[in-house]
């Protein structure tokens, strides 16, 4: 079920998500965020489940500030495995396969 939300740099928009089991072990999962100014930001893949943590595969759009202005990367592969602990430093980010960066509307990359 859609929930609206509002940030002041994106703007007012829903969001929601899904997640169908596949096997003992592992999810399809399908996060999305539309906001009325920043458009559509989907997060989409596969979590498997480990005893230590989850591994997972998925594409995702994302944005972030970087000198004031708005920088938008496109993820089209995203590798990542996390573990149960509370130290960062094992959580890791294995591939970030970029498709494209776009600076407040001028592409790169």
């Amino acid at each position: 079920m859609p929930r609206p939300i509002y940030n002041s740099d994106d703007g007012i928009g829903l969001r929601g998500n899904a997640e169908i089991p596949l096997g003992k072990s592992g999810e399809a999962y399908f996060d999305y965020k539309w906001y009325s100014k920043a458009g559509f930001k989907p997060q989409i893949g596969y979590r498997y489940f480990l005893p230590w943590g989850t591994a997972s595969i998925g594409y995702s759009k994302v944005s972030n500030e970087y000198n004031d202005e708005t920088v938008w990367v496109e993820k089209i592969g995203e590798l990542r495995v996390d573990t149960h602990t509370r130290t960062t430093l094992v959580n890791l980010h294995l591939l970030h396969v970029v498709k494209r960066v776009s600076v407040t509307g001028r592409k790169g990359l």
